[in-house]
């Protein structure tokens, strides 16, 4: 192919959520160290899965994670050509000449855009995270993996990632030979970090909310095929020849990728805005600001955001909510109808997915709610305060089964809010559960799920066994796309008529009560069809 022109696109990335890319290593904070029975900072420093950092080991973006989820993004929405730009995986055909036969082996071919790495310009001038290195642009998150099926936390489970928060920027760079029907497809492509549903995401739990970046185009220079004479003769290095388009030309190029992005966007996403509502103490526990009583801090204390505020985090309501789902499928189709984590079940953990066409071996759980190698098509915001919260103190102690009395030196306190509300979204993605192979089986499932949280059989956060976490739900409003671009699948036994009414958030009537319950009698079929 000749050369058309060549082009540097220049812009930038900030985090809109918390974003985790890790590098396999591990890195250390001074004040971050194992305890001694006491609660005391006495031991070794605690090991922390580590952000991906460049040569002055600060955060960066490496171009390699740009570029395929670009690359994935561009797939899902059909870019009739992507693989000139992000490249492809071909086959090549090799002779064996002692066999005399072929074999075929696959090869990967580079595309033309060439993605930077992108370097941190910016953070917020003050923040309030745990153990916050302003060299390094990383704050560190605590977490426990908690056990599906007892929704206790996992022995030995206890890890700390590295991460960057909302509010730090990117530079980030793209160049490549490419024509102009492919340099607005790149835009184009760009523009989805800035979608509302089913955007370019980043590094890891994107599910759960993470990930989230927006994106913004600062320059864009070309070299055209007339130019590259004379920059030959100036000695054909770096970039200094390439022209800088005018404000005019660049706008005019944004605003067309803008609106190709909007007419792009998911339309086949349902919606839900749900109202938590905490009958009692509710508490995320974050280990990072607990301590000793010397120490004026409490043994269990609440999760904030990095404004301070209590929240619940995306990934806290999803798991519940899965577990519940779970609950729901054995309780249709035995212990085998979901998979086990720990392995000690009928059913063994779902493989990793490579391929689209492996979606219809997961377990039904996995299908709706995600696995390894495939995104949940169901999507949790953060619960945010929807008042002002008061934070109580709570003063605890363990209580000898033998004697009846209180058991020497276990004494410990909390710091929880009380009957707090809080608010967040539910987003589904019609297209997506579709291509996971589910029937209306899995709005059933959801419903379900979604009825306890309702009805108050699940609880949220730390302490369910002290009277902590014990809530009701309700759904302040549900929108639902058009009915032209719901999957076919699941208009069944539901019409255009009853599809407005619920988006108009009207009451159930029968006949949506009919169509629910036809929804359900699927998981029934579906739990079934396992156990052959």
């Amino acid at each position: 192919m000749s050369f058309e022109q060549r082009w540097l696109i220049e812009g930038s990335l900030t985090t809109h959520t918390s974003l985790r890319i890790g590098n396999g290593d591990t890195t250390t904070r001074e004040k971050l160290r194992q305890k001694d029975s006491e609660g005391r900072l006495a031991g070794e420093k605690i090991k922390i899965s580590a952000f991906t950092t460049d040569a002055q080991g600060r955060a960066y973006l490496p171009g390699t994670s740009i570029k395929g989820r670009l690359r994935a993004w561009a797939r899902a929405n059909r870019i009739p050509k992507f693989e000139d730009l992000f490249g492809s995986e071909m086959i090549e055909k090799s002779r064996h000449l002692n066999a005399g036969g072929e074999d075929a082996k696959s090869k990967e071919v580079g595309g033309k855009a060439e993605f930077w790495d992108a370097f941190a310009i910016e953070a917020p001038a003050s923040l309030q995270l745990p153990y916050w290195d302003a060299s390094r642009l990383t704050a560190v998150t605590t977490a426990v993996s908690i056990n599906r099926r007892t929704r206790t936390a996992s022995e030995k489970r206890l890890f700390h990632q590295e991460y960057v928060p909302p509010g730090v920027g990117f530079n980030v760079t793209v160049s490549g030979d490419f024509n102009d029907e492919e340099l607005d497809d790149l835009l184009f492509v760009l523009e989805g970090f800035n979608q509302p549903t089913r955007a370019v995401t980043l590094g890891a739990s994107t599910g759960d909310g993470w990930g989230r970046v927006r994106w913004e185009l600062t320059g864009i220079k070309r070299l055209q095929a007339s130019e590259v004479a004379a920059w030959m003769q100036s000695g054909g290095a770096g970039y200094a020849a390439l022209k800088e388009l005018t404000p005019g030309q660049r706008r005019a190029l944004a605003a067309k990728a803008q609106q190709r992005a909007v007419a792009a966007a998911s339309r086949a996403c349902v919606r839900l805005k749900v109202r938590l509502h905490f009958d009692s103490h509710f508490l995320v526990n974050d280990p990072s600001q607990t301590g000793t009583e010397e120490e004026g801090k409490p043994t269990h204390a609440p999760l904030l955001d990095r404004g301070g505020k209590v929240y619940l985090p995306a990934s806290s309501i999803r798991g519940a909510l899965r577990s519940q789902a779970e609950k729901i499928l054995r309780t249709l189709g035995g212990d085998g109808a979901a998979c086990y984590l720990d392995g000690r079940g009928l059913r063994k953990p779902c493989d990793p997915v490579d391929k689209v066409e492996e979606l219809g071996e997961l377990c039904p759980a996995c299908q709706v709610f995600g696995a390894p190698g495939w995104r949940s098509p169901v999507e949790f915001s953060d619960f945010v305060p929807a008042q002002l919260l008061v934070l109580l103190p709570q003063e605890f102690v363990a209580v000898d089964r033998f004697t009846g009395g209180g058991a020497k030196g276990l004494k410990f306190n909390a710091t929880a809010a009380y009957h707090p509300t809080l608010t967040g979204y539910v987003s589904l993605d019609l297209t997506a559960l579709q291509r996971a192979v589910t029937g209306a089986w899995a709005l059933g499932l959801l419903a379900l799920t979604l009825r306890d949280l309702l009805e108050g059989d699940v609880r949220l956060g730390f302490g369910a066994a002290k009277g902590y976490g014990a809530l009701r739900a309700s759904v302040e409003s549900v929108s639902v796309p058009e009915w032209s671009d719901c999957p076919r699948v699941f208009k069944r036994n539901i019409d255009e008529d009853l599809w407005q009414t619920l988006d108009a958030g009207g009451p159930l009537d029968d006949r949506l009560k009919i169509a629910m319950q036809d929804w359900v009698n699927a998981i029934q079929k579906r739990v079934e069809g396992e156990k052959q």
